[in-house]
């Protein structure tokens, strides 16, 4: 994790993948929670999800099959080591069905920790073989060392439009590297690594991935402190893993 991100070959079983696509297939519709990245939370549509930036969420409890899949054991070990951590917190999955294409940014700037922001990692799980211009994941090795980015100006936009511009181009300079990985692969990166999703520019590619975040158990999401006590619910699923849901009422 020197540079801000660590990737393990077919970490995830090609066949546990399979089953998981499947029952997701299977699954009832009222229990799937699609995300529009415009409107909310929209009834399910399977052509609304091929929409970039809209996506699934907590499909895991929907599909058990894919507790199997962020419990992995070879991933929940690279997390544990990295995190120097025995127990995790994973929180805040999304299901896509193409790819973001979403500009260069650090996750730690939409989505945070109470506590040490730093600590939150993201899972990038390959659902198939990626291929070139279907809005495949980038990065920017070395990126997490960038100064001058703590403060993204969210609350104001044309403040964070000048952060995010000016931290795209650093990235360009830096040099932009594309996740394009095989089924199974695991891309892990830093909560200030530079990511996003490159140009679709073949519209009819499908860029199937799962994206879950994670951070130690004893650590709350930001959005935590929103929430009655009663909703803070973390879910045992393993010995070393826990899961808590986004969206609250809906499990």
């Amino acid at each position: 994790m020197t540079d801000g991100f660590l990737i393990l070959s077919a970490a995830i079983d090609a066949s546990a993948i399979d089953r998981y696509l499947a029952d997701l297939q299977l699954a009832d519709a009222e229990k799937l929670i699609l995300v529009d990245h415009q409107s909310g939370i929209i009834a399910y549509d399977a052509a609304r999800l091929r929409i970039p930036l809209n996506r699934l969420t907590d499909t895991h409890w929907a599909v058990p099959e894919g507790q199997n899949l962020i419990g992995t054991t070879s991933l929940i070990a690279a997390l544990q080591s990295a995190l120097n951590i025995s127990q995790l917190l994973c929180f805040e999955t999304f299901h896509l069905e193409v790819g973001l294409a979403m500009r260069l940014h650090r996750e730690s700037w939409y989505v945070g920790l109470r506590d040490r922001p730093q600590d939150m990692l993201t899972a990038w799980i390959a659902l198939e073989d990626m291929q070139p211009g279907s809005g495949e994941p980038i990065y920017v090795p070395g990126s997490h060392r960038f100064s001058g980015y703590d403060q993204p100006e969210i609350g104001t936009p044309i403040r964070h439009e000048q952060v995010v511009t000016r931290f795209g181009i650093e990235c360009e300079r830096a040099g932009v590297r594309k996740f394009l990985a095989r089924k199974g692969d695991v891309l892990i990166t830093r909560a200030d690594l530079a990511v996003g999703g490159a140009p679709i520019t073949n519209p009819d590619a499908t860029c199937r991935m799962l994206i879950a975040h994670f951070c130690p158990l004893q650590d709350d999401p930001g959005y935590f402190v929103h929430f009655a006590p009663e909703y803070r619910v973390k879910r045992q699923l393993t010995r070393e893993l826990y899961s808590s849901t986004v969206y609250i009422g809906k499990f």
